[in-house]
């Protein structure tokens, strides 16, 4: 998927950010945005969230 918005990280990240207060979703802010999923979760810092309480390691 192509990203389709255009800006620098922080701008992409205050987009990531208000899309998941409005809707509380990843995949409507990745359809909303275009943003890979990857980097959605990344900027959202579930991955690492997951990853801790998965393993209990930081």
């Amino acid at each position: 998927m192509k990203n389709s918005y255009k800006g620098s990280y922080d701008e992409l990240c205050e987009k990531v950010n208000e899309t998941y207060r409005r809707t509380d979703n990843v995949c409507e802010i990745v359809k909303e945005t275009g943003i890979h999923f990857d980097i959605v979760w990344g900027m959202l810092e579930l991955k690492h969230w997951f990853d801790f309480y998965k393993t209990g390691e930081k």
